[in-house]
């Protein structure tokens, strides 16, 4: 049980780390920015835009971003840990965008929703190695 309600405690913490990242360390521009087109940045790398390294990081730090929250969701289904980090990450772009916070992006969702998907992956991964070394354990 002590397990669960630290893993529920990192888990309060990967959001709030989140949340601080993507909304509340930001300051209003006043500017409503928006990118729809899909993997904007890898259109603009391209057609040779030199900021393409930069487009890259940003793809990156996204995925990176959600990993802990797909591995710490405290359900392990998969649907249930996409759902919520899609809603999650829609949820932010629509607070950056109406509060001026940062440019909204469709590549953002998607990047935040792959970072889950690879931590809920990992931590099936983490479980299913946990489970062998104590059944070897027990032989």
């Amino acid at each position: 049980m002590r397990a669960k309600h630290i893993r529920t405690a990192l888990f309060i913490v990967s959001v709030g780390f989140i949340l601080w990242k993507t909304i509340l360390s930001r300051q209003s521009s006043g500017i409503h920015q928006t990118e729809m087109r899909l993997m904007w940045g890898l259109q603009e790398m391209i057609a040779g835009n030199p900021n393409w390294k930069q487009y890259a990081l940003y793809w990156i730090e996204n995925v990176i971003l959600f990993i802990p929250f797909g591995f710490l969701f405290p359900k392990n289904t998969l649907l249930l840990t996409m759902i919520s980090s899609f809603l999650l990450s829609m949820g932010i772009e629509a607070v950056q965008y109406f509060g001026c916070l940062g440019l909204c992006e469709l590549d953002d969702v998607i990047c935040n929703t792959l970072g889950s998907l690879a931590g809920f992956l990992l931590a099936m991964e983490t479980q299913r190695i946990i489970s062998n070394i104590q059944q070897k354990k027990s032989d």
